[in-house]
Parts: structure tokens; C-alpha cells; sequence
């Protein structure tokens, strides 16, 4: 099995899980098979991002990416029920 390092404090846990998604011993397949729909990914990707606008800079342009990722994430979560 991979080594895969400690998620070091300062980094958010959500984001450490996409770049290293949970391994399943023996799976050879690209990504493991899980109990989840894919869009919450999808959903975790776009907190992170949302959460991560924060720090910027321009904040005037943070809003506008926040509240386009909002529209996104509603559908999104909308849309669970539908893929499973």
C-alpha cells in the first residue's frame, strides 16, 4: 500500500482527501469503489474552494466567485437524491 504521508495541521483536511483520496488494498482499478456518488466530490472541492476565498486578496472578486460556487453547490446537493 502507498505510504501517504500525515495531513499536516495547516492543511485543510478536505483538501489533503482529494489529492489523497483513501486507498483500498488490492483495488486495481483507478479509483476505489466507494459507497458515495461522485458528485460529492464534486461538493468537497467546491467547500474547499468557497472556504479558500476568504484569504484572497480582492475581496470583491471572492464574492462573486463564492456566490457562483453557492449556485453550484445548491444544484449539486439538489441533485443527490438523483444519483444514487
Amino acid at each position: 500500500m502507498d505510504d501517504i504521508p500525515k495531513c499536516p495541521e495547516w492543511w485543510s483536511q478536505l483538501v489533503w482527501r482529494i489529492h489523497f483520496p483513501i486507498k483500498i488494498p488490492g483495488w486495481k482499478g483507478p479509483n476505489p469503489p466507494h459507497n458515495r456518488p461522485q458528485e460529492m466530490d464534486q461538493i468537497y472541492q467546491g467547500l474547499a474552494v468557497h472556504t479558500m476565498t476568504f484569504s484572497m486578496k480582492d475581496q470583491k472578486a471572492a464574492q462573486v466567485i463564492r456566490t457562483q460556487l453557492e449556485e453550484s453547490l445548491t444544484t449539486l446537493i439538489k441533485g443527490l437524491s438523483r444519483s444514487h
